[in-house]
């Protein structure tokens, strides 16, 4: 496997709303419902304008996951991961997250991550983020509240 990450382009779109798409099935996901394929194609979109930005990694010519950026200010962003259902578990998600820690020279990068992600926050942890807290009960999953894990880094 040869993981590469570029800014996601417009062609993209398609492939990464699928990928969210397919990524409804986990709570963790999305806060009380999950999003309809107009919805995910609204998110997606506008991703594309102004103060927003996307990577995508690939593995040859297939997206294996998106990063989601939106700019909080002049170099914080917040930042969110999506990873296409066949690559989940294959013990590439501290990769990825190392991928975007390196495309992201010069930002802050913020998480806010669902306790229940263990997953996703430990790639953080293991990338270097600094673990600020937990906001407790903030993410309404559809059945309860559960707290989030604060996070950053400097990417040098």
């Amino acid at each position: 496997m040869k993981l590469n990450i570029r800014r996601a382009i417009m062609s993209d779109a398609k492939d990464i709303i699928n990928i969210l798409l397919s990524n409804q099935k986990f709570k963790n996901c999305y806060e009380t419902m999950p999003m309809t394929i107009n919805e995910c194609a609204l998110f997606v979109m506008n991703y594309f304008t102004p103060g927003h930005f996307m990577y995508v990694v690939t593995d040859n010519d297939r997206i294996v996951c998106t990063f989601f950026h939106k700019f909080y200010g002049n170099n914080l962003v917040d930042s969110h991961k999506h990873t296409h259902l066949d690559y989940i578990g294959k013990g590439i998600g501290t990769e990825l997250t190392r991928l975007d820690t390196e495309a992201c020279a010069g930002l802050v990068v913020m998480g806010i991550t669902p306790e229940t992600n263990t997953m996703s926050m430990q790639c953080r942890i293991n990338n270097g983020y600094t673990v600020l807290g937990t906001i407790p009960s903030s993410w309404d999953n559809g059945h309860e509240l559960i707290g989030r894990i604060v996070s950053y880094r400097v990417c040098e």
